[in-house]
């Protein structure tokens, strides 16, 4: 029964691993349910906020519209005063009148204009004739003609009997210049006419307008008055007046016609809230742009809420690390063994610890490690079987070949009835044929191969004479190192047999010696050469049947060196018509260890 239940929980320590997980999930979707809680708390005090600022904005507007009465209480004084009527219109005025005149406009815009407002903003009278009159010690910048030709004044000259509110980025009076502000303006006539005898100007700067709602504004609150082309005349931040913004005009729009509590928009990366009411005398809309973050931040709770959710959830990460830990643990062991496997050491065995479940897999692993163990050693054997006879096949392939071409040679030289040289050849050959046939192993050294060269030379003189000159050359520092046998026989053949088909006498030149860590072996002649496409088909196929020695040797020589010393080894030819061909034969440099000089 003990046995039954202690199997029962092995089979089942994964299931209990996969519940502590699911606990965890369960952690983790507690976390993210008081994430947006937080988030639907933050929405609301955002609508707290923003319908707090529409209130401020509402108020701002009502004190806005204040002032605009008592712009138009300064306009109608300025429009009834018979005094600025006759100032701005008559032309002839002795000093007692033009005195009385005076004394006359001064009062009657005292009485008009509040007493507030008096030392801030410039009032400027013109009229048509020339006459200009300034409410204090201010005086204009702009002379009286180009204020008439003005934009501000051709656009009240076209609605003469309104009182017209138009930004401008340059004040012209010396209380308001370099400096933004809003003119207000308006004709004066005689009543119900059309035509103007003069116009009233009213310079409000940006303190008098930054009065209106700095008072009301936050870091997280920005106030602005924007035109109806959504050009900036008045802000909290100074810095933006004068700039256009479209897409803040379309949302102060939305929220003015849709009647909705305020509009998202997203500038710089950040999120705003927008609210907005329209102020019709003005022409203008005052908005207000709430940055959601800096309020949410300034609210203090979200801090409080989010330290304690990370608390908790740093409580859980270290509970779940401990669990997990011994969980995997053993499992991080086993795969630390198989990363071993695959740097090719099969004989590694793991260790059979751990759960239960970590316990089959190393065992399992194990008994499959032994099983590839012992098909990869089959597999090598099996390779290195094949490897050696091909080796030994492209040998075989050469040495019957330069037998047949050397019995040849000494056929002829014993028809001809000359002995003497028929046995210095036969003594030349004998020493081939103990180098290559008679000696069991398939590499030489440098000095063995050119001896080898020579006595095939020797031999080729004999048959053909000596015409055809070879000059050797081996590097005192490649004598001992090691090469295959007849690696360059079958390209002195060839050059013998086919370079000087069309000449009577030719050179042959043999060069061995290092490259770095390469031994570079050269066969070049002076010969007829041939074409690029030749070269590139002698070391591609077998070349044709009539050929003497050019397909089949070079092409089993390259093969022979690429399958002892891999594929960045092997032959090259270069070759041009009438200027000869070069053979080149790159090995790796090795030299032989029985020698006394290594």
């Amino acid at each position: 029964m003990k046995k039954s239940w202690k199997g029962r929980l092995h089979a089942n320590s994964l299931f209990i691993k996969i519940v502590s997980v699911v606990l965890l999930s369960v952690i983790c979707v507690a976390a993210l349910t008081l994430s947006i809680s937080i988030r639907a708390s933050e929405s609301v005090y955002v609508d707290t906020f923003t319908q707090s600022s529409s209130q401020i904005i509402g108020q701002i507007s009502e004190n806005m519209s204040g002032f605009n009465d008592e712009v138009v209480n300064i306009m109608g004084a300025i429009k009834n005063s018979w005094a600025f009527r006759s100032y701005l219109t008559s032309s002839d005025r002795t000093s007692a009148s033009a005195s009385y005149t005076q004394y006359s406009m001064v009062s009657a815009l005292e009485s008009a204009l509040p007493p507030d407002y008096y030392e801030k903003m410039s009032i400027v009278v013109v009229g048509v004739n020339g006459s200009t009159y300034l409410s204090s010690d201010a005086g204009l910048t702009i002379p009286v003609e180009e204020l008439l030709d003005s934009a501000i004044t051709q656009e009240t000259r076209r609605q003469p009997n309104r009182i017209l509110y138009q930004y401008t980025d340059d004040g012209f009076t010396t209380l308001t210049q370099g400096d933004s502000a809003i003119v207000v303006s308006t004709g004066l006539n005689y009543a119900g006419g059309q035509s103007n005898y003069g116009y009233a100007y009213i310079l409000i700067p940006q303190d008098v307008l930054q009065g209106f709602y700095s008072s009301f504004s936050s870091e997280a609150n920005d106030l602005l008055l924007l035109d109806s082309g959504g050009r900036i005349v008045s802000s909290t931040r100074k810095q933006m007046v004068g700039f256009t913004d479209s897409a803040l005009l379309e949302s102060a729009k939305q929220v003015e016609q849709s009647q909705m509590k305020y509009h998202t928009i997203v500038q710089n990366g950040r999120s705003s809230a927008v609210v907005a009411q329209k102020i019709p005398h003005w022409n203008c809309h005052l908005v207000g742009v709430i940055d959601r973050d800096t309020i949410l931040r300034e609210a203090g709770d979200r801090e409080s809420i989010v330290v304690l959710s990370m608390l908790v959830v740093a409580c859980v990460l270290v509970s779940m690390f401990f669990v997990v830990r011994k969980t995997t643990q053993p499992i991080q062991s086993l795969v630390r063994e198989m990363k071993t496997i695959t740097k090719g050491d099969f004989s590694h065995h793991i260790p059979v610890e751990g759960n239960y479940e970590v316990k089959e897999l190393s065992t399992a692993f194990n008994y499959m490690l032994d099983g590839l163990n012992s098909y990869i050693d089959q597999l090598m054997e099996m390779e290195r079987e094949k490897r050696q006879a091909e080796i030994s096949a492209l040998q075989m392939q050469i040495n019957p070949h330069f037998i047949y071409n050397t019995l040849t040679s000494l056929k002829w030289m014993i028809w001809q009835g000359d002995s003497q040289k028929a046995v210095q050849a036969i003594d030349a050959f004998s020493l081939l044929l103990r180098s290559t046939i008679s000696d069991k192993q398939e590499r030489i050294t440098a000095e063995e191969e050119m001896g080898n060269l020579k006595n095939y030379v020797f031999l080729q003189h004999l048959r053909f004479g000596e015409q055809i000159k070879v000059d050797f050359s081996l590097a005192e520092d490649c004598r001992n190192c090691l090469m295959p046998k007849l690696i360059l026989q079958p390209f002195l053949e060839n050059a013998f047999f086919h370079a000087f088909n069309d000449a009577d006498d030719g050179s042959i030149f043999v060069f061995i010696r290092r490259r770095g860590g390469t031994l570079v072996c050269e066969v070049i002649d002076n010969g007829s050469g041939m074409m690029l496409e030749k070269v590139g088909s002698t070391l591609s196929s077998g070349g044709r049947k009539a050929d003497h020695f050019t397909g089949i040797g070079i092409k089993n020589v390259d093969d022979r060196i690429k399958l002892l010393y891999g594929e960045d080894y092997g032959v090259s030819i270069s070759s041009e018509p009438g200027k000869g061909t070069s053979v080149t034969v790159t090995i790796p440099a090795q030299e032989s260890k029985n020698c006394p000089n290594t």
